[in-house]
Order: structure tokens, then C-alpha cells, then sequence
């Protein structure tokens, strides 16, 4: 077996109720005042006062501006709220877009440079780190991201429309309290996209190019969980609530250390350039992956059919096949029904062309390909 390196340094509390202990957690830490990154819907629904519960009303200030799709200027303007209310450490309450929201905020907080200077997509002109960054805590609120135990923050530059990332090992949050009694109340399109993204980290974490047997493991589990659990989910059974939190961990997990491929470095520029939902392009894009990258994908796609126990002659076929009769029994979207115009295409091409994941997909991609791709959607 060929070696690897893995680790997951968030301490995972998982279960119905344990966002119970939070505010011992929150006064085990030296921070005097905590910046609450959430939205304005979680804050009315009252699962910030749930997850607060116990928690002095003077250590913490909420700031429930999370956007979907966060953008660089979201992310200074939670950097001026944290100083102006003297916060040191930041709690996110959300879905994949408040903890991205947070970690960014976090990193950021200390640096003398702008958000936009620290993205990877500078490559070798990525700015060095030059200040701490601040403790994150997290409580995932939907099952998907996987953010909680992931070292990226995805952010989109607001002036180039390209979706980018901070990443960075100090990123991870500290403690991810993953408790499904805050996921009961997800409508059904909002469980199948977010499952969809979960499924989308464990499948490309296999096919990624980057080897890592220990990632295999987790996304493979994941996979096996996901295509169980998820129209029970998607129906509001709460075993299979729980079933998907754990499994989005587990997807979380493999693909913070394989990376991604075509859905990501794909959907990418299509949530950036259009503001879709993440999971929405992450999960149509997983078929047109498999058709693309057939020729390349044929004794990982053999082991994943085997471990999944589908039957059949083809396994990428088989796992196409498979993909497709799991979207259709959560009524997940076959086509985008954005327009998408001319000048905006030939911008998401060139962004999908740079993208770190399209990189690491194990079929390359000319622009040609991606533009078909594009166009299929």
C-alpha cells in the first residue's frame, strides 16, 4: 500500500442534543467575546438562541449576514464587525456558506492585506500569512459542505466572479458540533442539493488524482451512507437525518485532503458567475464527470460499483446509472434552467480552465470539452 498522510484536528461532538454543550466549550476557550456568523433565517426560526442556550448574552455579538455564495466584500465587512465589537473568536451557525463566511473572517481578522491577496487562486503570488488566525467553532445546520472538518474557506472575488478559496491547516475549526435536531426542518430541495454536494466530495475525492487510501475509506463509507439515506432524508426521516450528517462529515473529510474534480472545478464558475446554489451545480455535474472521464476511471469505478454492490458489465455505466436513479427519486434537477449568455460562457470556461479541481479530475479537459459540457446543461 502506498503511503499517506491523513488527519482530521476538529474534535467532532456528534449526535441528537449535543450542541447542548456548547457554552462550556465556548468559556474553556481564552476568548472574551465570540463573533456569531449565521443569517437572518436561522436567527428568526430560533436555532441561534437554541445553539446559544446557556451562553452569556455578553460574550458573544451575532451577525446573521451570511449570503449564499459568500463574496470577498462580505468577508471584509464581517472583519469590521469582529473588531468593532472586540471578538477573538468566531462560532459559525449554518450551512457550508456561514462556515466558509466564518473561517474567512478568521483568517482575515489579523492580515494587513486585502481578502483578495490570500486566495489560492494567486498561485505562487498568494500573499504569506502575517497574523494568527482566530479560533472558529462550528455547527453545521445542513448535511452537505462538510466544512466543519475541512481546511478551505470558498469565497467568490466580487470582481471577477471567480469562486476562490482560502485554505490553510490553522483553518479548521477547533470543535464542529454536527447534531441533526437543527437539520429536522430542511425543506426537500434544500436536503437533496446539500446531500448531492456530500455525495459530490466523496465521489471526486476517489476519482481525484491525488492517491490517499485512508480519503478512500471515509468517501466510500459516505457513498454507501448517502445513496441510502438521502431520499429517506430528502422524505424528513430522522434516522436517515443523522445517517446523512455523518456521512457529509465523513465526505468532508476525504475531500479536504484529495481534493476535487470536474463538478467542483466545473460548478465553481457556474455558482460564481450565476449565483446558483452549490449543491445544485455540484450534483449535475457528477453524470457528465463519468461520461467524460470513462476512459480513466475504470478500475476505480470497478472498486466503487463492487463496494456499493452494483450490478452490471460496465461500472462506470453501472455507477451512472445509479447516480441518475437517486437524483430522480429526490426530484433533483436533470437541467439548469439558467440562461446562460455568450460573454458569461466564455468567462466560466476560463475560470473552470484555472480551477484547482478541474486539475485534479482524472481525465484531462480541453476548453473545447468544457464548453460542450457547459452547453449540455
Amino acid at each position: 500500500m502506498q503511503g499517506f498522510q491523513f488527519g482530521v484536528p476538529t474534535e467532532i461532538r456528534f449526535g441528537r442534543g449535543s450542541v447542548s454543550g456548547i457554552a462550556g466549550a465556548m468559556a474553556s476557550f481564552q476568548v472574551d467575546h465570540w463573533l456569531i456568523v449565521t443569517d437572518e433565517t436561522l436567527v428568526s426560526l430560533g436555532i441561534v438562541n437554541q445553539v446559544l442556550d446557556g451562553v452569556e448574552p455578553d460574550r458573544y455579538v451575532v451577525y446573521p449576514k451570511v449570503r449564499p455564495n459568500p463574496e470577498t466584500g462580505n468577508i471584509r465587512d464581517g472583519v469590521t464587525a469582529l473588531k468593532a465589537a472586540g471578538c477573538t473568536g468566531v462560532l459559525a451557525i449554518g450551512g457550508g456558506s456561514a462556515m466558509d463566511t466564518a473561517k474567512a473572517i478568521a483568517y482575515m481578522a489579523n492580515q494587513s492585506g486585502e481578502i483578495e491577496d490570500y486566495l489560492d487562486g494567486r498561485g505562487s503570488d498568494k500573499r504569506a500569512l502575517e497574523g494568527e488566525i482566530l479560533p472558529v467553532l462550528a455547527v453545521p445546520t445542513t448535511a452537505g459542505t462538510g466544512s466543519e472538518v475541512s481546511l478551505y474557506a470558498v469565497i467568490t472575488d466580487e470582481k471577477t466572479r471567480i469562486k476562490d478559496s482560502l485554505s490553510e491547516s490553522r483553518i479548521y475549526p477547533k470543535i464542529a458540533w454536527i447534531d441533526p435536531d437543527l437539520m429536522d426542518g430542511l425543506p426537500a430541495h434544500i436536503t437533496a442539493f446539500t446531500g448531492m454536494d456530500a455525495l459530490g466530495h466523496a465521489l471526486e475525492a476517489i476519482l481525484s488524482t491525488i492517491e490517499n487510501p485512508m480519503a478512500d475509506f471515509y468517501a466510500i463509507e459516505a457513498m454507501k451512507r448517502i445513496f441510502k439515506n438521502l431520499p429517506l432524508a430528502v422524505e424528513r426521516d430522522q434516522l436517515a437525518r443523522d445517517e446523512m450528517a455523518f456521512a457529509a462529515m465523513l465526505a468532508g473529510a476525504a475531500m479536504s485532503h484529495c481534493g476535487a474534480a470536474l463538478p467542483h472545478g466545473l460548478g465553481c464558475p457556474l455558482s460564481g458567475h450565476l449565483d446558483l446554489p452549490h449543491g445544485l451545480t455540484v450534483g449535475i455535474l457528477q453524470i457528465p464527470m463519468l461520461k467524460i472521464s470513462k476512459p480513466a476511471i475504470g478500475k476505480k469505478a470497478e472498486w466503487i460499483a463492487s463496494e456499493l454492490k452494483l450490478e452490471g458489465d460496465d461500472p462506470v455505466e453501472v455507477l451512472i446509472a445509479a447516480i441518475d436513479s437517486l437524483e430522480k427519486s429526490i426530484e433533483f434537477p436533470s437541467k439548469l434552467e439558467a440562461t446562460i449568455k455568450e460573454e458569461t460562457l466564455a468567462a466560466m470556461v476560463e475560470d473552470a480552465m484555472i480551477h484547482g479541481c478541474t486539475g485534479l479530475n482524472p481525465k484531462a479537459l480541453s476548453k473545447e470539452e468544457v464548453t460542450a459540457i457547459y452547453r449540455a446543461l
